[in-house]
């Protein structure tokens, strides 16, 4: 938000419905309060200005007039951050115990080898779009393929290292993490050169992390 607009986080009231976990603690220079109701509920009744959704709220997709996107033409304005950025936020990663890492260390590139394989399938069935049942499925592949390129959920962590440095840039100013830490420390190396060497994804140097879109 403070790279795209005038506003900071320590500008404004932040409500919530639930606390935060995973030993989160909300910086002194951030105010929040947590609500009983939930904030769907308190934007459509005027208590507050915006709300921050993991998924499109029910009442937008109702229709219901006391709600819009921030963004009027989202699809555009979605366009043009990837287009300036080449940032596809990531949304899930896979991660290991350190005890796992230390009996199996060869399971990064067996994940990565797996997610790949995944990906591949995926793709392969998206070659005929009336899977889909949208009527204009051929459209939307086409124009989604000239926005983001023909595979935009590439794994590994050399086609991610953009995105996850500016994750880690992110949390620290919104004090989810003390220090900002580069990913060799956050990334085991490659052990396992038989793997590795099998999966176009992994043949670089340097460190292998299955991350998954």
């Amino acid at each position: 938000m403070k790279s795209s607009t005038a506003f900071a986080l320590q500008d404004m009231q932040w409500v919530t419905c639930s606390p935060e976990g995973a030993r989160y603690e909300v910086p002194a220079n951030i105010s929040m309060t947590t609500q009983e109701k939930d904030v769907e509920s308190l934007l459509l009744d005027g208590q507050l200005d915006a709300l921050i959704a993991a998924n499109v709220p029910l009442s937008y997709r109702a229709g219901d007039p006391r709600i819009r996107r921030l963004f009027r033409d989202c699809g555009t304005a979605v366009q043009e951050y990837f287009a300036k950025t080449q940032i596809f936020p990531i949304t899930h990663a896979i991660v290991r115990k350190e005890s796992l890492l230390g009996k199996y260390p060869w399971i990064g590139e067996r994940l990565i080898l797996a997610f790949n394989e995944v990906d591949r399938l995926c793709r392969q069935r998206y070659q005929y779009p009336k899977r889909f049942s949208f009527p204009t499925a051929v459209l939307l592949r086409e124009e989604e393929e000239k926005r983001f390129g023909k595979n935009p959920w590439s794994h590994g962590l050399s086609a991610n290292t953009h995105v996850l440095e500016k994750f880690i840039e992110y949390a620290n100013q919104q004090g989810y993490i003390s220090s900002r830490p580069t990913l060799n420390d956050l990334f085991a190396r490659s052990e396992d050169k038989s793997v590795l060497a099998r999966d176009e994804a992994s043949q670089r140097v340097g460190p292998s992390v299955a991350v998954s879109r």
